[in-house]
């Protein structure tokens, strides 16, 4: 063995932009599988019970606009619910609406959670300038910006899409509130 064939042994090859673009496209398709895992039962519990509060709250706007003559008009006794009472129902009503409205962009926000690759994707041009940076050494380095980047709008939408969670679950949870006490005022008068 020669000691230039020796010399080629011990130094490592700079790897090629198509191999290092290969192996990160794999590095990425492992990742997003294990984030899916990881992730994708909450969001799929937080997408159905969204779906099942939108379907009440249409559901109880429905049939409150149906019986709204009902509910409005005076009871056996002859007495009308005050315009306390009334503005309590219509309250319930736009709190519902507001339910659906909030849990909708919860939705919206929670489609991107599941765009990781393709926020990637949509960065290839810079991870292919940002590749020839590579070197055997330092192999993720310059890499890491770019990662952090989709990690970073991967985590605000999903934290956006927790805050119109929650705050569809206040107004349906209030909305609920002020229709039960209309409903027992109006029982009970």
């Amino acid at each position: 063995m020669s000691e230039a064939d020796a010399g080629d042994k011990a130094k490592p090859k700079k790897p090629t932009e198509q191999n290092l673009l290969f192996a990160f496209e794999e590095g990425l398709d492992t990742f997003e599988a294990k984030m899916q895992r990881m992730w994708e039962p909450y969001w799929n519990e937080r997408k159905e019970v969204l779906k099942t509060i939108i379907s009440l709250a249409s559901g109880s706007v429905a049939l409150a606009v149906t019986f709204s003559n009902n509910l409005l008009v005076a009871n056996a006794e002859g007495t009308r619910p005050s315009a306390g009472w009334r503005f309590c129902l219509a309250s319930a009503l736009a709190l519902f609406i507001l339910t659906i409205i909030l849990s909708i962009i919860s939705l919206l926000c929670a489609r991107e959670l599941k765009a990781t690759l393709i926020h990637f994707l949509k960065r290839r041009e810079r991870i292919r300038a940002t590749l020839s940076k590579v070197t055997p050494e330092t192999l993720s380095e310059p890499l890491m910006p770019i990662v952090r980047e989709v990690l970073d709008l991967t985590e605000r939408n999903d934290k956006r899409a927790e805050r119109f969670f929650q705050a569809s679950l206040a107004a349906f949870t209030l909305a609920l509130f002020l229709l039960v006490l209309f409903g027992f005022n109006r029982i009970g008068s």
